[in-house]
């Protein structure tokens, strides 16, 4: 489970990472 709950949250930050990059660039 933790190991679930480590990937949902990376998955998580790198979304919003990407989102936020992506708002940057327009």
């Amino acid at each position: 489970n933790e190991k679930r709950e480590r990937v949902v949250k990376a998955s998580r930050d790198v979304t919003i990472n990407s989102k936020k990059v992506i708002f940057q660039v327009h």
